[in-house]
């Protein structure tokens, strides 16, 4: 390769299918940054490099690599495309911690003209399809009327842990302040204003519950009081989050039988901030939260770990959905097309990881695993809630796959639908004229979406791609993915096979 060939680089995460028969093996590409000359062994490699040429509407896998000490890469010829077609890479890190990765990606001119008789050997390629079915909304359900029967007048004594650095622990003695067949609400004191609210949520609980259990299985009445209770607790109202106030929320140590306080109440308790009004409305709220009161339910009667924090949000943003509106998704969605490549999917510990309700990585989580159920059926919510597993291995068990692989084509989802049936639009993409540099960094389990620009010129070149990652425990993954965007309805552009 001449001297005067163009050189770049870039930090990126890729995403590769792990398990299918590649052409070539991962390599250590040994680059600089500075773009200077590679060793004679790499140079005498480039003959047997595969080559990439893509069809409309198809995509095609690179190798997984998993870096040692030394980094690692992959490397592919690139035939030109035509001047109208769009070339997409998806490049994700694997890593499983949520630190980012920094990548280079360089490419150059190949000197050969590209012959017709004697073409490299090709990727794979295969067809991008759409999956794009609406999500099952639940009809609307008329709440179950309230008991007209005197209030029990027994004063209830909570335990509320706290939420570290947030609100510190206290009791909240509760009175009964509405009651129906299956809700309780409680709270600290019967004003007027007090017990409306309480028949509110009452009702708004009862209108979702059937459909929330329909999908998750039951809610234990863990304290046999006959149904699910509703805690007004003031410690709510001191907490927000970049400006969001926090509405409700579920602790699962009071779902674990045998605990007593501190440690948590053996009761099925939903905590509701007396003082807000979500936008979202309470009917979205509360299927949320009663999403996450029968996951807790389900793993502890079953004596398993509870899921981890992205897959236990996905789920409840997943069951909302379906069971009240989209309105508490809707700017999450947004936040993660928006930043892909900073937005972590996996959060084993949300809080820990400095993201707790971290809006771009509840949109991931969401869009995850609502691609999940219309690909595998809400039989997957089953499975999940069954599995001795409570992460990535989780889902690979409810799926029956490689989660390399659902990962992968999850991104091709993302990238073809913008992730959901209602109208939105596609990630940002990166451009990348692939003469010049282009420098980025991937959070684990994340991607960056990156548009070639070839330019101007001969299509019967190809262009030789490198891309390689430094430092260990990395692992990468990427697509190639060939689009074009037409326009919708409303004006937007979206990416489409």
């Amino acid at each position: 390769m001449s001297a005067a060939k163009a050189r770049l680089a870039v930090t990126v995460p890729c995403l590769l299918a792990a398990g299918l028969p590649w052409i070539i093996a991962p390599r250590d590409l040994s680059l600089s940054p500075s773009g200077g000359p590679r060793p004679a062994e790499t140079r005498a490699r480039e003959d047997a490099l595969p080559l990439l040429t893509l069809e409309p509407a198809t995509w095609a896998p690179l190798p997984t690599t998993l870096c040692n000490e030394n980094g690692c890469g992959v490397s592919f010829l690139l035939e030109t495309p035509p001047v109208d077609a769009r070339i997409v890479l998806i490049l994700s890190n694997l890593a499983i911690e949520p630190a980012p990765a920094a990548f280079m990606l360089r490419a150059a001119p190949d000197p050969r003209p590209l012959d017709p008789a004697n073409r490299p050997e090709a990727l794979e390629r295969r067809s991008l399809a759409q999956t794009c079915d609406n999500p099952g909304q639940s009809p609307p359900t008329e709440p179950a009327p309230a008991n007209v029967v005197p209030p029990d007048e027994t004063v209830r004594r909570l335990h509320w842990p706290g939420i570290p650095g947030r609100t510190a622990p206290e009791w909240i003695e509760t009175l009964q302040l509405a009651v129906g067949r299956r809700v309780e609400v409680r709270g600290p004191e019967r004003s007027p204003q007090t017990l409306q609210r309480a028949e509110e949520l009452r009702a708004a609980t009862e209108a979702v519950l059937p459909a929330v259990e329909q999908l998750l299985g039951p809610v234990p009445d863990l304290d046999g009081n006959g149904g699910l209770t509703l805690v007004l607790a003031p410690p709510l109202a001191k907490v927000a989050t970049g400006g969001r106030p926090l509405h409700a929320c579920v602790v699962p140590h009071d779902f674990e039988p045998g605990r007593t306080p501190p440690h948590g109440n053996a009761a099925d308790l939903i905590y509701i901030n007396p003082t807000e009004n979500p936008a979202a409305g309470w009917k979205t709220i509360l299927a949320h939260e009663a999403a996450h009161a029968a996951v807790c339910g389900a793993r502890a009667e079953r004596r398993l770990p509870g899921l981890e924090d992205w897959l236990h949000e996905g789920v409840a943003h997943a069951v909302e959905c379906r069971a009240a509106s989209n309105e508490n998704v809707r700017e999450r969605v947004e936040r993660y097309l928006e930043e892909t490549a900073r937005s972590p999917l996996v959060l084993a510990d949300a809080m820990r990881a400095g993201r707790w309700r971290d809006p771009g990585c509840r949109g991931a989580c969401f869009l995850f695993v609502d691609w999940c159920l219309r690909e595998h059926g809400d039989d997957w919510l089953g499975r999940i809630l069954q599995t001795p597993c409570g992460g990535t291995d989780a889902v690979a068990h409810a799926c029956r796959s490689d989660f390399d692989e659902l990962y992968r084509r999850w991104s091709l989802h993302v990238l073809a639908e913008g992730g959901t049936a209602w109208p939105t639009r596609t990630p940002a993409m990166i451009p990348w004229n692939i003469a010049a540099p282009l420098n980025l960094e991937v959070a684990g389990t994340s991607s960056a979406f990156v548009e070639l620009e070839c330019g101007a010129g001969p299509h019967d070149r190809m262009w030789q791609v490198e891309i390689a990652c430094g430092g260990a425990r990395r692992r990468l993954q990427a697509t190639a993915v060939r689009v074009f965007r037409k326009k919708t309805e409303a004006g937007s552009e979206r990416t489409t096979p």
